[in-house]
């Protein structure tokens, strides 16, 4: 009963209505807000059923909740008219994408909930970036070769220089060669990705948490939203020429058939590729079972599915890869490493202490869940066939 009725009031969210009535108990209704609020769409579910009957300590949560999103926004749109303005002044190229663009589609974006925003800057910008953000009053708190974060209250700014996206192949993220040449200029120096672009690196994002510990709802209201907006224009097009290229074109069409099923978004048979049972109430479950990106557990079952698809040459390779990545990969990872080279057997070192030290209980969890979860790992594998991946 919750699915459905979750499914009902996001429908109404992305439709800029309310639901007039859900025949819940009250327990029901807990579950409901819980569900919301692992989703981060709890500001969604306050919206859309402002004017209906509700036991009122779900009503007195949901309205917190609502207050919150909306004051989030708030400080995220003025965070990024500060941002934009500083680093015009000091001519720094910057790029925002993903939830700062893709909210202005819905139909209250200031509802469409963010844990962070996204930006993209040139590498050689980073040290005059890094003065502009402390200029504003952010601290960087964590550091690597491509992404620095800055923190600032309940602000967080996550600085990219470089972007992922997923390679089927490789069953793995790897990173855009081609980020800035599908760069827009907006105003200033401030750029977004093109339409297409902003599309495919939402499917691409999707698939990417969706094949490691799983992603929640709000992923796929982003690409609903983009496919209303787009589908009728050349831009949906291209965007689906490029998807097929990536080899996601299967994955897109079965996960626009969800949208049309789940969201009421209406989307042209042809770009329709329905799932049959069991595997749609596991793409459902994957997308609601979890958080906003999944669950942790998954992640190593997502490495023994990874594994079990790989030919013995494959696997060796994975592992080889794992143990001992790259000397890019490591210097990506490892700032001091890029830095100055001759670190670079220190980074190893550091790597593998962490490995055997670092959040142990984590590791402990993933490895319990993974060796008793065999039927669910056949069932991801079958479920991965099945949408291409």
């Amino acid at each position: 009963m919750i699915y459905p009725s979750f499914f009902r009031c996001m429908t109404a969210f992305l439709h800029g209505r309310t639901v007039d009535d859900l025949p819940l108990s009250p327990p029901e209704w807990g579950k409901l807000f819980h569900l919301a609020r692992r989703q981060s769409l709890s500001g969604a579910l306050f919206l859309a059923t402002e004017h209906t009957p509700m036991p009122d300590s779900v009503r007195d949560r949901l309205r917190r909740d609502g207050f919150l999103t909306l004051s989030a926004y708030e400080d995220r749109r003025l965070a990024v008219g500060d941002i934009a303005a500083e680093f015009d002044k000091r001519q720094i190229a910057h790029l925002f994408f993903k939830g700062t663009v893709v909210g202005a589609y819905y139909p209250a974006p200031a509802m469409r909930s963010m844990g962070d925003i996204d930006m993209v800057i040139r590498a050689d910008d980073r040290t005059n970036a890094d003065a502009a953000m402390t200029s504003l009053g952010f601290t960087c708190t964590s550091r690597s070769s491509e992404v620095w974060v800055y923190e600032r209250r309940e602000l967080l700014i996550e600085m990219h220089t470089i972007v992922r996206r997923y390679d089927v192949a490789a069953q793995s993220p790897v990173p855009y060669d081609d980020l800035w040449t599908n760069a827009r200029l907006q105003q200033g120096h401030t750029y977004h990705l093109s339409d297409e672009a902003e599309i495919v690196h939402a499917v691409h994002h999707l698939v990417a948490h969706f094949s490691a510990g799983g992603c929640g709802l709000r992923m796929v209201m982003d690409v609903a939203v983009l496919y209303r907006r787009f589908a009728d224009t050349d831009v949906w097009q291209a965007a689906t020429a490029r998807l097929e290229k990536d080899g996601l074109l299967l994955f897109t069409r079965r996960l626009l058939w969800f949208i049309a099923l789940a969201l009421e978004i209406e989307v042209a048979d042809a770009d329709q590729s329905p799932l049959e049972e069991p595997f749609a109430a596991q793409f459902a479950e994957r997308l609601l079972g979890g958080t906003t990106f999944g669950k942790d557990e998954r992640l190593l079952l997502a490495a023994k599915r990874r594994d079990a698809r790989r030919t013995d040459g494959e696997r060796s390779s994975s592992l080889k890869a794992r143990l001992l990545p790259p000397a890019n990969v490591m210097r990506s990872r490892y700032e001091y490493a890029a830095k100055h080279p001759w670190l670079l057997p220190a980074a190893y070192v550091h790597r593998a202490f962490e490995g055997v030290t670092k959040n142990r209980a984590v590791h402990k969890r993933r490895r319990a869940y993974a060796e008793h979860a065999e039927e669910e790992l056949q069932n991801d594998i079958a479920l991965f066939d099945a949408l291409g991946l």
